[in-house]
């Protein structure tokens, strides 16, 4: 995942225009999601408290 980043961020900064944008906002999500994969795999299989 954070290769396909970093390719991301690669491309976001050789281009311009609604392209750009558009990769960004594709990075940030996948970001997002990412994290909020990597968060549910480390806290609910220990029944950790979520609040």
């Amino acid at each position: 995942m954070e290769a396909e980043l970093a390719t991301l961020i690669a491309a976001i900064g050789a281009s311009s225009g609604p392209h750009a944008e558009r990769a960004a906002i594709g990075a940030a999500l996948a970001l997002i999601l990412d994290e909020h994969k990597d968060w549910h795999m480390l806290v609910l299989p220990h029944h950790l408290p979520r609040g």
